[in-house]
C-alpha cells in the first residue's frame, strides 16, 4: 500500500492519522466545491496534471461516506480513462460529505477542523446555474453557500494562499456595450433569479476581499472541453443544438447581431489555476470571455450549420425573429403543436436574454495574464466539432433513435386509427 492509499484508507477509519500525513506532507492542498460540475472537474484535472504533490478535499452531497467515494471514483475515472494513470490520480482526491448551502456546508465537526486545518487554496465553484431556478433555492446556494465559504476562509487562518470564486459573466443582467469585470451593475435589473442571486454572492465576496486573499472569475457560458469533447452538462449552449440535430426548425427572438459567448471548460480552468496561484492576482476579478473577438449570432449559424454539414448532417433551418412576433405567433404553436411545447417555449424565453444583447466583456486583464502564463484561448470554429462529436456519441445519437422509433410507432397507430398524430419532437 502507499502512503497515498493510506491518506485514503487512514481517514476513512478516523481523521487524526489522514490529517497529520496531508498536513505533513503535502505542500498544496486544494477544497473544491462543485467539483461533480463542469467547470471545477476541469479544475480537479488541472490540479492533478499540473502539481504532481497537489492533494484535493472534494465536497460532495451524499447519505454516506461509501457513496461520496463513488461518486469521486466516477468522476477521476472520467477525466482520466486511462486506466494506467487514474488509479494514481485517485489517490490524489479525498472526499468529504456536504452542502454549501448548510451551516458550515454541513461538514462534520471533525471534518471542518480537518479541512480548515490543512487547505491552502479553496475554489469555490459550487452553484445553482438553473436560469429558471426558484428564487429561494438560487438563495440557499448562490448567496448563503458564499457566506459560508468565507467562514472557512477565515477559519483557515494563514494557511490560505488564495479562495477563488466563481461568478458569471452575465452579473451585469441587459447592460450593453463594454462590460467592466470591475462594476456590479447592481442598477440592471437581472433577468432571472440565477443572475440575482450570482451577483449578490459575487458582492458578498467583494466585501472581504480586503481581509482575505481573494480573486473572482466571471466566466461566459462555459462548454465542453475544446481537446475531447468530453463535458457532464448538456444545458444552455447545447440545448439548441440537440434540438437541430434531432431535426427540428429553430425560431429564435434574438437579435442576428446580438453576442453570444462561450468558452471552452478546460481553458477555463487553465485560467482559473493560473489565478489561484498567482498572488498578484488578489482581489481582483477576471472575465474568462473572448472580449472584442465574441462572435454575433449570425456568425455563430454560420459556422454550426457549417459544422453539422462536415459530419454529415443537414440540419433545418434557423430563423432569428423579434420577441413580440415570437410572443404573438410562435409561441402558441408550440405550445398546440409540440409534446412538452410549454417546456421548450420556457426554456427559449430564458435564452434570449443570453443571447440578444450587443455586448463586450472586456477581458485584457485576462489577456493579460495570458500572455504571462502561454495560454490561448481555442476558436469556437476550431472546436465545434469536436463537442459536437463527443455529444452524439455520447448521448445525442442513442436518443435520436429512440425519438425516430417513437415518431414511427406514432404513424403507424394513426394509420391504423385513421386519426393524425402529433410529431415526436421532444428533446427528453
Amino acid at each position: 500500500m502507499t502512503d497515498s492509499t493510506k491518506i485514503i484508507s487512514t481517514k476513512l477509519k478516523g481523521h487524526a492519522s489522514g490529517q497529520q500525513r496531508i498536513a505533513g506532507q503535502c505542500e498544496a492542498v486544494y477544497f473544491i466545491t462543485g467539483a461533480t460540475g463542469l467547470m471545477a472537474s476541469e479544475f480537479v484535472a488541472q490540479v492533478l496534471q499540473s502539481d504532481p504533490t497537489a492533494e484535493c478535499i472534494l465536497l460532495i452531497r451524499a447519505s454516506d461516506q461509501a457513496k461520496a467515494e463513488m461518486k469521486v471514483d466516477s468522476l477521476i475515472s472520467y477525466l482520466f480513462p486511462d486506466t494506467s494513470t487514474c488509479a494514481s490520480y485517485r489517490t490524489r482526491a479525498h472526499a468529504v460529505i456536504g452542502d454549501v448551502s448548510l451551516s458550515k456546508m454541513g461538514l462534520l465537526e471533525g471534518d471542518w477542523e480537518w479541512v480548515s486545518q490543512n487547505t491552502h487554496y479553496i475554489l469555490h465553484a459550487a452553484a445553482l446555474t438553473d436560469w429558471g431556478a426558484d428564487i429561494e433555492i438560487a438563495t440557499r446556494v448562490n448567496i448563503n453557500g458564499v457566506s459560508e465559504i468565507i467562514n472557512l476562509a477565515y477559519a483557515c487562518g494563514s494557511n490560505l494562499r488564495k479562495l477563488l470564486h466563481i461568478s458569471t459573466a452575465y452579473v451585469s443582467a441587459d447592460k450593453t456595450g463594454t462590460i467592466s469585470p470591475d462594476e456590479l451593475y447592481e442598477d440592471c435589473s437581472p433577468c432571472d433569479n440565477y443572475q440575482l442571486t450570482k451577483r449578490q454572492g459575487e458582492k458578498i465576496i467583494r466585501d472581504h476581499w480586503t481581509d482575505l486573499p481573494v480573486s473572482i472569475v466571471r466566466p461566459a457560458t462555459v462548454v465542453g472541453n475544446a481537446q475531447n469533447g468530453r463535458t457532464l452538462s448538456y444545458k444552455t449552449f447545447y440545448y439548441p443544438l440537440q434540438l437541430l440535430y434531432n431535426g427540428l426548425p429553430l425560431t429564435l427572438p434574438v437579435n442576428k447581431n446580438g453576442n453570444t459567448e462561450s468558452v471552452p471548460s478546460d481553458w477555463a480552468a487553465q485560467m482559473m489555476y493560473a489565478i489561484i496561484n498567482d498572488k498578484q492576482c488578489n482581489s481582483r476579478c477576471y472575465h474568462l470571455t473572448s472580449g472584442c473577438d465574441v462572435l454575433t449570432n449570425s456568425k455563430i449559424k454560420t459556422i454550426v450549420y457549417r459544422t453539422f454539414a462536415e459530419l454529415g448532417e443537414a440540419p433545418k433551418k434557423t430563423l432569428y425573429i423579434p420577441f413580440l412576433i415570437y410572443k404573438l405567433l410562435v409561441a402558441p404553436q408550440i405550445h398546440k403543436k409540440i409534446p412538452n411545447g410549454a417546456d421548450l417555449d420556457e426554456k427559449v424565453r430564458l435564452y434570449r436574454h443570453y443571447m440578444t444583447y450587443k455586448r463586450v466583456f472586456d477581458n485584457t486583464a485576462t489577456l493579460e495574464l495570458m500572455e504571462k502564463n502561454s495560454i490561448k484561448l481555442p476558436l469556437f470554429e476550431q472546436y465545434l466539432s469536436i463537442l459536437l462529436d463527443y455529444a452524439i456519441s455520447d448521448k445525442w445519437e442513442r436518443k435520436r433513435k429512440t425519438l425516430q422509433n417513437l415518431l414511427k410507432r406514432a404513424q403507424k397507430k394513426a394509420k391504423t386509427d385513421g386519426k393524425p398524430q402529433k410529431k415526436v419532437l421532444s428533446n427528453s
